[in-house]
C-alpha cells in the first residue's frame, strides 16, 4: 500500500493495529507528513503485527530516538522482511541505532541504507549487526562519507554472519581493504555472496587488483564464486580491466584460477581493445564456473577486442588452457567501435551464444551484413542464436535485402532458431522496399519477431533513450582524432 495524498495515516495504521492480513507492504511517499509522532504510532502498531512484510519510508528525516523505536520494534516483530527508512541526514547515529534491531530481528532479510549519510562509524556498527543477523540483501550505495575501511567493516561483518547473498555498493570507494573483505565474504560458508553491484564505484589500482584476486576461483577453501558482478560506469579503462583479469588469473606459477563469475556487466567503463583482450584471456575457473553473460556495451573493444572475444568463445584460453567464456550464452558488445571484420568474427565463433547484441556499431555496414550471411551459410556460426540485435549498425538496403533473402531461402542454415531480430536504426530498415521484404520474411518465418521500430523491440522508453544516448556517444567518439602513439 502506498500512502498518498488521499489516504490519511490513521486508516492504514488502524489496519496495522488490527493485523489486517491483506496489508503486507507500506510505502510512505516523500512529501507526506511522517515525523516522530507518526513513526512512533507505526512502530507501536508493528510490535504485534503479523502481516506486514515490507516497510519503505525513504526520504524522510528521522532522528536517533525514532530510529531507536524502529530498532526496538524489529526486535519483537516476527514478520518484517524488508525495511528502508531515513534520508541523507540519518547518519552514523541513526544507522547505529537501527543496527541493534537488525542484529536481533528474527525475520529481517533485506536492509536498504542507500544514501543515508553513513560513514565509517555507522559502518562498523552495521558490520557488527550483520555478524549476528539473518539479512540476505544489503544496499549501502551512495554513502559518500564511507571510506574503504568502512566498507571493509561492513563486508567483514557480513562474512562473519554468512547470510548476505546480495551486496550493493554503487558509488562507493572500493579499495584494497574492502576488496580483501569481499574475498572473505565470497569464501564464507562456501561462498554465500551471489551478487555484487558496484555501479559507478571509485576503484583505485590496488583495489582493482584486490577485487580480481577476490574473484579468483582456484578451487581452494579460500575462494568462491558469484552469480552476478556489476561494474557499470566504474571507468576501469584498459589498465583496470587488465589488472582485474590479472588478479583473477593469479601470478605466474600459481596453479588453477580464473574469474568465478557467471554474469559480468562492465558497461561504459572506458575499456579499449587491450582491456577487452585481457578480459577475454581469463581462464576457466577451477570449480567448473564458466561465464554465461558478458555485457561490455559502451566501451571501445574494436575489431581487435572482438577477435579476442571470438577466440575465447571458441574455447581458446591462455597458454592453451580452456577459456572462461567457452559456454557464453549472452554477449553485448553494443557501441564498441566494431567494424565488419569484428562483427563477422563474433558471428563465426558464436557457437554457444543465444543472445548477441551488436547494436550501435555503425561501421558494420552492408559489407558486414553480407559477410555475416556468407559466414553462417558456410560455417557453424549462429546456429544457437535466438536473439540478434544489429540495430544502428549502418546497414543499408543491400545488406538488409541480403539478410532477409537468406533468412527466407536458407531457413536451416541462416540463424535457424532465431526468434528475435532487431534491425531498427539502420538506413536500410525503412521505406517501401524494406517493408515489402519484411512482409515476405514474416510470411516465410512466422515465428521470427523482427523489431525495426522502438516499440517493436519491447524496449521501455528509458531503454530506448539509453540506446540512443550510447549511439550518440559512439558517433562523437568516431569524430574524435585517433590517440597519438609513442
Amino acid at each position: 500500500m502506498a500512502w498518498g495524498k488521499t489516504v490519511g495515516v490513521a486508516s492504514w495504521v488502524d489496519r496495522l493495529k488490527a493485523d489486517d492480513q491483506t496489508l503486507t507492504s507500506v510505502t510512505v511517499f516523500r512529501g507526506r507528513l511522517f515525523g516522530p509522532a507518526e513513526a512512533a504510532e507505526v512502530c507501536d502498531a508493528l510490535r504485534s503485527n503479523t502481516a506486514l512484510r515490507e516497510f519503505y519510508a525513504s526520504g524522510h528525516a528521522m532522528d536517533v530516538d525514532t530510529a531507536g523505536k524502529f530498532s526496538d520494534m524489529l526486535a519483537v516483530n516476527e514478520t518484517i522482511e524488508s525495511i528502508c527508512i531515513g534520508d541523507a541526514s540519518f547518519g552514523d547515529d541513526g544507522v547505529a541505532a537501527l543496527a541493534r534491531g537488525i542484529a536481533s530481528s528474527a525475520s529481517l532479510r533485506a536492509v536498504d541504507l542507500e544514501n543515508k549519510g553513513m560513514g565509517d562509524e555507522g559502518a562498523r556498527a552495521l558490520g557488527a549487526a550483520l555478524a549476528k543477523s539473518k539479512v540476505i540483501e544489503l544496499n549501502v550505495s551512495r554513502n559518500v562519507a564511507l571510506t574503504d575501511a568502512g566498507l571493509a567493516a561492513v563486508c567483514l561483518g557480513a562474512a562473519a554472519g554468512r547470510t548476505v547473498t546480495s551486496l550493493r555498493v554503487a558509488g562507493l570507494s572500493v579499495g584494497p581493504k574492502s576488496a580483501a573483505a569481499v574475498s572473505k565474504l565470497l569464501a564464507s560458508s562456501g561462498g554465500s555472496l551471489r551478487r555484487m553491484d558496484a555501479t559507478d564505484a571509485q576503484m583505485d589500482p590496488d583495489g582493482i587488483v584486490a577485487l580480481g584476486v577476490a574473484l579468483r576461483d582456484d578451487g581452494g577453501e579460500g575462494s568462491g564464486s558469484l552469480d552476478e558482478l556489476v561494474l557499470d560506469g566504474t571507468q576501469l579503462g584498459d589498465d583496470g580491466a587488465t589488472a582485474l583479469a590479472g588478479g583473477a588469473r593469479g601470478r605466474e606459477g600459481d596453479e588453477g584460477g580464473g574469474m568465478g563469475v557467471l554474469s559480468i556487466s562492465m558497461q561504459v567503463c572506458g575499456i579499449g581493445e587491450a582491456g577487452v583482450s585481457a578480459i577475454a584471456s581469463t581462464p576457466r575457473a577451477s570449480r567448473e564456473v564458466l561465464v554465461k553473460t558478458l555485457n561490455l556495451r559502451g566501451n571501445e573493444a574494436g575489431d581487435v577486442g572482438a577477435n579476442a572475444l571470438a577466440a575465447a568463445i571458441a574455447g581458446e584460453g591462455p597458454a592453451g588452457g580452456e577459456s572462461a567464456f567457452s559456454a557464453l550464452e549472452t554477449l553485448d558488445v553494443g557501441a564498441n567501435r566494431l567494424g565488419a571484420a569484428g562483427a563477422v568474427e563474433l558471428i563465426r565463433h558464436s557457437g554457444p551464444v543465444e543472445n548477441l547484441s551488436l547494436f550501435g556499431n555503425e561501421a558494420v555496414g552492408d559489407n558486414g551484413a553480407v559477410a555475416m550471411v556468407d559466414e553462417v551459410r558456410t560455417g557453424a556460426g549462429g546456429r544457437r542464436l535466438r536473439v540478434l540485435d544489429i540495430g544502428g549498425c549502418g546497414i543499408g538496403e543491400e545488406g538488409m535485402t541480403t539478410l532477409c533473402d537468406a533468412l527466407i531461402d536458407h531457413p536451416t542454415e541462416v540463424f535457424p532458431v532465431l526468434e528475435t531480430l532487431v534491425v531498427g536504426g539502420n538506413p536500410g530498415a525503412v521505406g517501401d522496399a524494406w517493408e515489402a521484404a519484411l512482409e515476405k520474411l514474416r510470411q516465410a518465418r512466422p515465428t521470427l519477431d523482427v523489431a525495426w521500430r522502438a516499440a517493436d523491440a519491447g524496449d521501455s522508453q528509458e531503454q530506448h533513450q539509453q540506446k540512443n544516448k550510447l549511439l550518440e556517444q559512439y558517433k562523437q567518439q568516431q569524430e574524435l582524432p585517433p590517440p597519438s602513439t609513442p
